[in-house]
């Protein structure tokens, strides 16, 4: 992947509001404090994902279900009450499972190379079922392309999480505004 600070100055370039850093081989906080200070810069938002004791670094949390295990999303909201908790869901039990949580990450919408475990794709129709359940916003995940937006939007869902259509763009800048355009306009 591209160099992540070059990213993320071309994601809030092109107009991305949050921004999610994830490193599955542990966060490094000095770079964490880096990218915050350039969301804040931007007046966007930045999440960590994983490392509830690098939550206060960040605007937020996100969790997947296997951090649940070793995680207490109430004890998590105790320690950060303004902290940002978004966790990931794949079904309409996990979601009622956590209703600590701000936002849910669901999905994935497409298959992706993203993630080490593969999870069968919920497509629109499953990601939108959840969202219509949720009493909190949905953030649709995996795979997803500008094409998948307008759909997405029609069915409530309140986010959507990129990576490859941003990172792997030769124009990462115009690949965000892109989105960010694709987004706006199906409001």
């Amino acid at each position: 992947m591209p160099d992540l600070l070059a990213t993320l100055d071309a994601a809030l370039a092109g107009g991305i509001k949050l921004f999610q850093y994830r490193d599955k081989r542990g966060c490094d906080a000095d770079l964490l404090r880096t990218l915050h200070r350039r969301t804040q810069h931007a007046h966007a938002l930045l999440l960590v994902n994983d490392e509830p004791e690098l939550a206060a670094i960040a605007d937020g949390i996100h969790l997947g279900q296997e951090d649940l295990t070793r995680i207490s999303l109430a004890q998590l909201r105790r320690q950060h009450p303004t902290t940002i908790i978004g966790v990931s869901a794949h079904t309409i039990e996990q979601v009622a499972a956590c209703p600590q949580a701000d936002y849910y990450g669901v999905g994935p919408l497409h298959p992706t190379n993203s993630k080490q475990v593969a999870r069968a794709p919920l497509g629109i129709d499953g990601i939108a079922s959840i969202a219509r359940f949720s009493a909190k916003p949905v953030c649709a995940i995996g795979g997803i392309t500008r094409s998948d937006l307008a759909p997405l939007r029609a069915q409530g869902v309140a986010m959507a999480a990129v990576i490859g259509s941003i990172a792997h763009a030769s124009n990462q800048t115009a690949a965000a505004r892109e989105l960010v355009e694709g987004w706006e306009t199906h409001k």
